[in-house]
């Protein structure tokens, strides 16, 4: 009954002892696309959100109601979480809040990495590449050694 679930539910210190990005890769090809939980391993939750997978906390109490009305779902029912609004809605229509952090809820809906971040300011870049080869023409040189 879970087989198409895109959320997942955990406990805490969720993905600890998976600090290699594949471990998001491998939840990310099962479909997840949330993961819910009271706490993360701080590698495993930057690889998430790498990787586009979004990472909830809830406290004890939230997290606690979350699995009682999971539980009571059984896979029959629908669960939908909405990063614009910062919000899990639950099959009976409670609303459960969450917080994320601004740039890394930004990051998630516009689908960027951080390369995808470092390539906003590629105009910037430029600049500065370019002011650094007029004013330390040396260093153009150093690249050919």
């Amino acid at each position: 009954q879970y087989r198409t679930a895109r959320i997942l539910v955990a406990g805490r210190n969720f993905g600890c002892g998976s600090a290699r990005e594949s471990a998001a890769w491998a939840i990310e090809s099962f479909g997840i696309r949330c993961i819910v939980a009271r706490s993360f391993a701080e590698l495993f939750r930057n690889n998430c959100l790498s990787n586009g997978i979004l990472p909830v906390v809830l406290n004890d109490a939230a997290m606690d109601a979350l699995i009682a009305k999971v539980s009571a779902a059984n896979g029959d029912a629908t669960f939908t979480v909405d990063l614009t609004q910062q919000r899990i809605t639950c099959p009976d229509n409670t609303v459960v809040p969450f917080q994320i952090a601004p740039a890394d809820r930004d990051a998630l809906l516009q689908g960027l990495d951080e390369i995808g971040l470092t390539l906003q300011n590629a105009a910037d870049i430029s600049t500065w590449e370019q002011r650094c080869r007029e004013t330390r023409p040396w260093l153009q040189t150093l690249n050919s050694i």
